[in-house]
């Protein structure tokens, strides 16, 4: 509980903006189950047809240039399902609790809600028809660390390498998987890397 306590101290906009897309997941699948949209089966543990996301504020190509250009916004807080809904979590709070103890908590907030509404963005304006979620922030996240890592040299070689490697797998994996938004990723990528270049030097460790 100490360690716990602590590391929530340390990470309190990563905890925070965690702690937030599970609540509006969670308040998402009861509206979707509640208003008839979904069986609470297919809500709580199965995948959000693509009706019901633009019902819960999903971005979707032909409504945003509709008019309707909060749906940029909406959208990124708006996942396909639970799995989803993990991957972009998780990133978040293993980034975050990279990023926020050294960069502070307005760093994490730019970089996390930056790079989802860009990168939800940058996809609507490559013509993707309909996409949702928050990973263009955790694309940025990655993006930044990875920049100032090589910036600032503190981190040993081999980790830097390590890393660079991770990020282009899983860049690689986005151009070779067909449901995923590269768009997406690459906007809160570059908006990552943007901010990483921007970035002061730090004193102690880069990450």
């Amino acid at each position: 509980l100490l360690y716990r306590s602590r590391v929530i101290m340390r990470s309190p906009m990563t905890t925070g903006l965690t702690a937030l897309l599970v609540g509006l997941h969670a308040l998402q699948t009861a509206v979707s189950a509640v208003l008839g949209w979904q069986s609470w089966t297919e809500a709580v543990g199965g995948q959000r047809d693509p009706l019901t996301r633009i019902r819960l504020g999903g971005r979707y190509y032909a409504s945003v240039n509709d008019g309707e250009w909060w749906r940029v916004v909406t959208g990124s807080f708006v996942h396909l399902d639970l799995l989803h809904l993990l991957t972009n979590i998780v990133a978040l709070a293993v980034l975050g609790r990279l990023v926020e103890p050294r960069r502070g908590w307005r760093v994490v907030l730019l970089l996390f809600g930056g790079g989802a509404v860009f990168g939800s963005l940058v996809s609507h304006l490559s013509g993707v028809a309909q996409a949702d979620g928050s990973s263009g922030g955790a694309y940025a996240l990655f993006a930044f660390v990875l920049v100032t890592g090589w910036r600032e040299r503190v981190e040993s070689m081999r980790y830097l390498v390590a890393l660079t490697a991770l990020f282009a797998c899983g860049l690689g994996l986005d151009f070779v998987l067909p449901w995923v938004d590269v768009a997406s990723h690459v906007g809160g990528g570059l908006l990552g890397a943007a901010v990483g270049l921007r970035a002061r030097m730090s004193s102690g460790r880069s990450l």
